[in-house]
C-alpha cells in the first residue's frame, strides 16, 4: 500500500501525464489532422479535417482541465479541486470510450480506432478506483 506523500506524487504525476497526453493530442488534431490520424494508425484522409478539428478541440478541453487543475490547485483546496477533476474527466472519458467503442464494434469506425476506447476506459477506471478507495488526501 503506497503512503500518503506517494499517493500525492501519484495523484499530480498522473495528472501531468494525463492532461498532456490529451492536451498535446488535441492540439495535434487540430493543427496537423492527417499526421496525427496516420500517427494513430488511422487513414486521415478518409476524415473531414473540421470534424478531426472538432474532435480535438474536445480532447484538447479535457487534457487541459488536469492542467488547469494544477495550477489552480496551488492557490486554494488542490486536492479538492484535482479529485473533482478526476470526476469529471473520467465521466468524459466513459462518455467518449464507450461511444467509440460501440463504434468499433458495429463497424462504424475501423479499428484503428480502438485505442482511443483503450485508453479512455483505462484511464478513467484509473481515477475511479484512485477516488473510491480513498486515496486523495484532505485538505487543510
Amino acid at each position: 500500500m503506497l503512503n500518503a506523500r506517494n499517493n500525492q506524487l501519484f495523484i499530480h504525476v498522473f495528472s501531468l501525464l494525463a492532461g498532456l497526453m490529451d492536451s498535446m493530442t488535441g492540439l495535434l488534431l487540430i493543427l496537423f489532422p492527417e499526421m496525427t490520424l496516420k500517427l494513430m494508425g488511422i487513414p486521415g484522409e478518409m476524415h473531414p479535417p473540421a470534424l478531426i478539428g472538432f474532435i480535438g478541440a474536445f480532447v484538447l478541453a479535457n487534457g487541459s482541465l488536469y492542467l488547469w487543475a494544477q495550477v489552480i490547485g496551488k492557490r486554494q483546496s488542490p486536492w479538492l479541486i484535482l479529485q473533482h477533476i478526476w470526476l469529471v474527466t473520467a465521466w468524459v472519458r466513459i462518455c467518449v470510450g464507450l461511444t467509440t467503442g460501440v463504434s468499433v464494434l458495429n463497424g462504424q469506425l475501423m479499428l484503428a480506432w480502438i485505442s482511443v476506447p483503450i485508453t479512455d476506459l483505462f484511464v478513467a477506471g484509473i481515477q475511479l478506483y484512485w477516488i473510491r478507495s480513498n486515496r486523495f488526501p484532505k485538505d487543510d
